[in-house]
């Protein structure tokens, strides 16, 4: 089984004249293969090495990277992970070589063998035409990494993520299946929670 690990939550901060503080969630899938999904901003570069440490891994022991979406605040420190395959979009790449994964024709299926199964990387579109998340097998349930799809555990209540989506109904119908599927949700800015059912 997988181990999934926040590695440091993500963050959205109030509104400084036209711009604001903002850092997407890190986390870690520590098995076999080691995954981190989303690297965060530039400005959590430091916090992700520490935390990788902490957890007895390192840049060079992380096998996969996946990118919900291109945000900058999702995409900043990729290059911690130069031995990484990296998964953007319908866009995979390694060491200079590139190659798509057409997710019309179902999910992005990474490792899995006899003892666990595949990490599924499934196309959820909303927050922008190309999101993606990452459906874990793990020891506690099925933990959906989600990015902004999901903003955070209460973006229910406060309307955030419609704020941020570039199309409500798709978006709406991606949380859907994601909740479906999944007992915990990691966001794309905070920390894991349970899915209510």
């Amino acid at each position: 089984m997988h181990e999934v690990i926040v590695l440091v939550p993500g963050f959205v901060g109030a509104l400084q004249g036209q711009s604001y503080p903002a850092g997407g969630t890190v986390t870690l899938v520590k098995g076999n293969p080691n995954v981190v999904v989303d690297t965060g901003d530039v400005s959590q570069r430091r916090q992700i090495v520490t935390a990788l440490a902490e957890h007895g891994t390192d840049p060079d022991d992380i096998q996969w990277v996946v990118n919900t979406h291109g945000h900058l605040d999702h995409v900043g420190n990729n290059n911690l992970f130069p031995a990484a395959t990296f998964v953007l979009d319908g866009d995979l790449a390694r060491g200079g070589n590139y190659w798509t994964h057409d997710f019309s024709r179902g999910p992005l299926l990474i490792g899995g063998g006899a003892d666990h199964d595949p990490i599924s990387v499934v196309l959820t579109p909303g927050h922008t035409d190309h999101d993606l998340s990452v459906i874990v097998p793990a020891s506690i349930g099925v933990v959906a990494i989600a990015g902004d799809l999901f903003e955070h555990a209460a973006d229910d209540e406060d309307g955030a993520w419609e704020r941020w989506s570039r199309d409500v109904p798709r978006q709406r119908q991606s949380r859907a299946l994601v909740r479906a599927l999944a007992d915990y949700i990691v966001p794309g800015h905070g920390g894991m929670f349970r899915v209510e059912r």
